[in-house]
């Protein structure tokens, strides 16, 4: 059932993304009561199909078990922009000599994940148009040039068939093909991230966001918390952080051996051309839940990338052994590529115990 008013959507929606962070903050029987309970009282919401989809996709099931229901988050609003109500939804059959429009979806960094599945489409159709945001287009462009990419929605339009980006897993990923491919974009590295000393191991950072919510602060951090790594000579900070701070550069230039590499001049958050040049100028990224970490794999760059856990202690400290859980195979390191590692802070572990334990891996 749709609901009917706004405040009826801006119900459900905050419920969703409530038992959303349960779910991936470890809290799982919170999180099955909850949906268990949403079920009973609306057992055809769009929400709670979307929500089931997502669980389902993250722990590997089969593409039947959720592909369908995946969809619902596009009926229910939470799944954006979508491709306009009137046009023709592409189903994954081939469509002969006709065009089809991938519609990126935000965040970009999802996008930029489901971008790996566009060399697969053109074996389906003549044409393949790709519609995207402004600010990532040339990256795009120079990436898939055997493709139309498009930020004009007059443009896009036109295209016989149409499908949003994160409906793509449905048609052309497996769970037997993880990890995912890395090194699918294309840029051009930038002189001017040079390290100083060639024996120096350049690695950008990118510790926080532009967008604070409850769920994701937990994330986030300051360029000075990764002094464990940065102690260390062999290593030199690049900042890709997207705004500039001087305070927080001054603060981890005090606490680092070597001068923090900073780009002031730069806009990260919009031109991402200028940022992708500058990370596969590097020889690793280290970020959290950003682009930055998306882009760093996609462009075939080693990333560590790093998560909180709330809910659950993962890693207890700088001695411990298993911060990568190699031996136990998670499924939220199948939708990152082979470049990828993920390394999980704990509820009860600081940032110097979890860089520390990060740092004696690198």
């Amino acid at each position: 059932m749709v609901p009917n008013t706004e405040n009826d959507h801006q119900e459900n929606a905050l419920r969703f993304a409530v038992l959303q962070n349960l779910y991936y903050s470890g809290r799982r029987d919170e999180f099955d009561n909850g949906l268990k309970q949403w079920r009973a009282e609306a057992p055809k919401s769009p929400f709670t199909r979307y929500l089931q989809a997502i669980v389902a996709r993250h722990q590997l099931a089969p593409k039947s078990m959720w592909a369908r229901d995946y969809e619902s988050g596009l009926e229910c609003g939470l799944r954006h922009p979508a491709p306009p109500a009137h046009v023709k939804r592409w189903d994954g059959s081939h469509a002969g000599s006709r065009s089809i429009t991938v519609w990126a979806e935000e965040g970009l960094g999802d996008f930029v994940r489901h971008a790996r599945h566009i060399p697969s489409i053109k074996e389906y159709c003549d044409e393949v148009v790709v519609h995207v945001p402004q600010k990532i287009l040339p990256l795009i462009q120079n990436s898939f040039p055997e493709c139309r990419i498009t930020s004009s929605h007059e443009d896009a339009i036109k295209s016989d068939f149409h499908v949003a980006s994160g409906s793509l897993d449905g048609f052309f990923w497996a769970a037997k093909s993880n990890p995912q491919s890395s090194g699918y974009l294309s840029a051009q590295a930038s002189e001017g991230a040079a390290a100083a000393d060639p024996k120096t191991l350049k690695v950008g950072v990118c510790s926080r966001s532009t967008k604070l919510a409850w769920d994701r602060d937990s994330n986030y951090t300051n360029l000075a918390a990764l002094s464990p790594i940065f102690q260390s000579e062999r290593f030199e900070c690049h900042s890709l952080q997207y705004t500039y701070d001087d305070k927080e550069i001054m603060a981890a230039n005090r606490a680092f051996s070597r001068p923090v590499i900073s780009y002031p001049q730069f806009d990260f958050f919009n031109d991402i051309t200028t940022l992708s040049n500058i990370i596969v100028s590097l020889d690793m990224v280290i970020a959290t839940s950003t682009l930055v970490a998306d882009l760093a794999a996609a462009l075939g760059v080693k990333t560590w990338r790093f998560h909180a856990i709330p809910g659950q202690k993962l890693i207890s400290g700088a001695n411990n052994s298993d911060i990568l859980d190699i031996s136990d195979p998670n499924p939220g390191r199948s939708w990152y590529g082979n470049c990828t590692t993920i390394a999980y802070r704990g509820e009860q572990d600081t940032w110097d115990d979890f860089f520390a334990a990060v740092a004696s891996h690198l």
